[in-house]
């Protein structure tokens, strides 16, 4: 987790994928912003936020950055990005979302949260029967 008025300076800011932004407070971080870039790295897409919108946002204002994986032989591809980005809003619902927090539309996906979680849960899908399956075997193991 960077702070957002620092985090262009980290080598992982000139990746492409998914990011969240947090509201910090002491040990409590809200998730408030969940997005994607493909076509950009983080950097430049940090910097777009920050001038049309993250500048009036008030807070300790932290982000993640998390680069999508898939299964071997699958390919990463806009699309896919896209889908695990509106997943993720789908099911988090951050409050400066503005699209996406009423359904999700996108391919049957599962993702897996790898690293510093921060506020994520390590399983994510939209498919509500599918993680309750999950959940249920994961206890039995």
């Amino acid at each position: 987790m960077y702070a957002v008025e620092t985090a262009h300076r980290k080598s992982v800011a000139s990746a492409f994928g998914i990011y969240a932004i947090y509201d910090r407070k002491g040990n409590s971080n809200k998730l408030i912003y969940i997005g994607e870039c493909y076509w950009q790295d983080f950097r430049k897409r940090l910097q777009q936020h920050k001038s049309q919108w993250l500048h009036r946002v008030k807070g300790n204002l932290h982000v993640c950055f998390g680069t999508v994986m898939l299964p071997e032989g699958r390919r990463i591809s806009h699309a896919r990005v896209c889908d695990v980005e509106s997943a993720l809003i789908h099911f988090y619902r951050p409050p400066f979302n503005t699209v996406g927090k009423r359904g999700y539309y996108g391919r049957d996906i599962l993702i897996f949260n790898t690293g510093k979680l921060i506020a994520l849960d390590p399983i994510v899908s939209p498919d509500t029967e599918l993680l309750s399956l999950l959940k249920k075997t994961r206890r039995r193991v």
